[in-house]
């Protein structure tokens, strides 16, 4: 049941990253709104996904306003599914529109790079402005570009299956969504099953899940 939702937010942030263009990196604060609401899930429950599928390398989130108490800026955060091919394409874009923005901005035209070098000092001062957002995702998807190149033993698909196995079961994840779907009068439908049937296909029964376990001194685990 579990590995249901985590798929379907999972697929939603790759299908708004394939999207590209100013739309392609969802900002947290409207994502959980909008999750909340399609999937019927509470705001820390979608927010301890999200987290799962990030400790799980199945996506990065990146900073892209920072919290500013003095001026009430909340902290808000893009997220990117982990595949080289979306995030080359979105640091295209991003770095595409950084050089534009720069223009406009300082009234001259450098290379990206030159750019970043120039404005990274200011990003304190540029926060929660049109300029300081993109600057933070051309920056940060170059970064991330770079870590998935050097750890791309992190990122292959059976790593981030049994990864993900891994940290649904050390979360009541499973439990939290049996009691949503309780709430909302499913269990007694043929299609969703009583909460003992679910029960029995949690992640740490799944043969993964076992293979996992048994081999887990193998797989580097840190974040």
């Amino acid at each position: 049941m579990s590995l249901t939702i985590f798929d379907d937010i999972y697929n939603e942030i790759r299908k708004r990253n394939a999207a590209g263009g100013f739309k392609g990196v969802p900002y947290s604060d409207e994502f959980v709104k909008y999750a909340t609401g399609y999937y019927g899930l509470s705001v820390d429950l979608v927010k301890r996904i999200i987290q799962i599928l990030i400790n799980a390398h199945k996506i990065f989130s990146i900073e892209i306003i920072a919290e500013d108490k003095s001026r009430d800026i909340a902290r808000v955060e893009g997220y990117v599914v982990s595949d080289l091919v979306v995030i080359r394409k979105l640091k295209s874009f991003y770095q595409s529109e950084l050089i534009i923005q720069y223009e406009n901005e300082f009234h001259k035209r450098l290379m990206v790079h030159q750019i970043i070098k120039e404005i990274f000092p200011m990003l304190r001062s540029l926060n929660n402005t049109d300029i300081g957002k993109v600057a933070n995702l051309a920056i940060m998807l170059e970064e991330l570009e770079r870590y998935m190149e050097k750890h791309y033993d992190e990122f292959t698909e059976e790593w981030k299956a049994k990864r993900l196995a891994y940290e649904i079961s050390i979360s009541n994840i499973d439990l939290q969504l049996e009691r949503k779907q309780s709430q909302k009068g499913k269990d007694d439908s043929p299609q969703s099953g009583s909460i003992k049937d679910r029960r029995k296909k949690r992640v740490v029964d799944a043969p993964q899940y076992k293979e996992f376990i048994d081999k887990s001194k193998s797989y580097p685990l840190e974040r």
